[in-house]
Protein backbone atom coordinates (compact mmCIF):
# COMPACT_ATOMS: atom_id res chain seq x y z
CA UNK A 1 0.00 0.00 0.00
CA UNK A 2 3.01 2.13 0.88
CA UNK A 3 4.73 1.61 -2.14
CA UNK A 4 1.70 2.28 -4.36
CA UNK A 5 0.15 5.47 -2.31
CA UNK A 6 3.98 6.69 -1.80
CA UNK A 7 2.56 7.85 1.84
CA UNK A 8 4.17 6.64 4.94
CA UNK A 9 1.92 4.24 6.79
CA UNK A 10 2.66 3.28 10.76
CA UNK A 11 1.61 -0.24 12.04
CA UNK A 12 1.49 -0.19 15.78
CA UNK A 13 1.39 -2.91 18.34
CA UNK A 14 -0.66 -2.86 21.46
CA UNK A 15 -0.79 -5.79 23.07
CA UNK A 16 -3.36 -7.91 21.20
CA UNK A 17 -4.47 -5.12 18.78
CA UNK A 18 -2.76 -3.90 15.47
CA UNK A 19 -3.37 -0.67 13.94
CA UNK A 20 -2.62 0.71 10.73
CA UNK A 21 -2.25 4.52 10.69
CA UNK A 22 -1.51 6.90 8.31
CA UNK A 23 1.62 8.82 9.16
CA UNK A 24 0.86 12.05 8.07
CA UNK A 25 -2.46 12.79 8.97
CA UNK A 26 -2.50 10.17 12.11
CA UNK A 27 -5.91 8.99 10.44
CA UNK A 28 -6.80 5.06 11.46
CA UNK A 29 -6.84 3.31 8.32
CA UNK A 30 -7.56 -0.83 9.89
CA UNK A 31 -7.34 -3.04 13.30
CA UNK A 32 -7.03 -5.88 13.60
CA UNK A 33 -7.33 -7.65 16.90
CA UNK A 34 -4.61 -10.69 17.80
CA UNK A 35 -5.35 -12.76 20.84
CA UNK A 36 -2.52 -14.64 19.64
CA UNK A 37 0.30 -11.63 19.77
CA UNK A 38 2.91 -12.56 22.73
CA UNK A 39 5.85 -10.09 21.43
CA UNK A 40 6.90 -7.33 18.80
CA UNK A 41 10.68 -8.01 18.57
CA UNK A 42 11.04 -5.07 15.98
CA UNK A 43 11.17 -1.09 16.94
CA UNK A 44 11.78 2.09 14.98
CA UNK A 45 13.40 5.34 15.54
CA UNK A 46 9.66 6.96 16.13
CA UNK A 47 8.54 4.68 19.24
CA UNK A 48 8.68 0.58 20.22
CA UNK A 49 6.40 -2.22 19.12
CA UNK A 50 6.15 -0.23 15.46
CA UNK A 51 6.80 -0.37 12.31
CA UNK A 52 7.02 1.83 9.59
CA UNK A 53 6.59 1.19 5.60
CA UNK A 54 7.53 4.04 3.52
CA UNK A 55 7.13 3.62 -0.37
CA UNK A 56 11.03 2.43 -0.33
CA UNK A 57 10.38 -0.10 2.27
CA UNK A 58 10.96 0.03 6.33
CA UNK A 59 14.55 0.81 6.74
CA UNK A 60 14.47 4.59 7.06
CA UNK A 61 13.01 3.83 10.70
CA UNK A 62 14.38 0.30 11.86
CA UNK A 63 16.57 0.47 14.94
CA UNK A 64 17.91 -3.16 14.05
CA UNK A 65 19.28 -2.26 10.19
CA UNK A 66 17.49 -5.09 8.58
CA UNK A 67 14.11 -5.59 10.46
CA UNK A 68 12.72 -7.60 13.06
CA UNK A 69 10.05 -10.28 13.73
CA UNK A 70 6.84 -11.04 16.13
CA UNK A 71 5.45 -14.00 18.19
CA UNK A 72 2.33 -15.28 18.17
CA UNK A 73 1.25 -17.54 20.67
CA UNK A 74 -1.46 -20.11 20.98
CA UNK A 75 -3.23 -20.70 24.12
CA UNK A 76 -1.62 -24.08 23.80
CA UNK A 77 1.78 -22.42 24.23
CA UNK A 78 2.99 -23.16 20.57
CA UNK A 79 4.64 -20.47 18.95
CA UNK A 80 5.39 -19.12 15.35
CA UNK A 81 6.96 -16.09 14.52
CA UNK A 82 6.37 -14.14 11.59
CA UNK A 83 9.80 -11.99 10.27
CA UNK A 84 9.43 -8.87 8.76
CA UNK A 85 12.41 -7.21 6.89
CA UNK A 86 14.02 -3.57 5.83
CA UNK A 87 12.17 -4.27 2.10
CA UNK A 88 8.98 -5.00 3.86
CA UNK A 89 8.90 -8.88 3.02
CA UNK A 90 7.10 -11.04 5.72
CA UNK A 91 7.89 -14.70 5.84
CA UNK A 92 7.51 -17.22 8.57
CA UNK A 93 10.22 -17.61 10.62
CA UNK A 94 12.36 -15.51 13.19
CA UNK A 95 14.79 -12.63 11.96
CA UNK A 96 18.22 -13.71 12.01
CA UNK A 97 20.47 -12.12 14.92
CA UNK A 98 22.73 -8.95 13.64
Amino acid sequence: MAIMTKKTFLVEFNRNQVAVKNKQTGAVINTLRTPTLHKVNYNTTLEKNMIVFTERGTGPYNIRIHGGDLTLKSWFGYKKYIAVNCTGLVTEGRYPKE
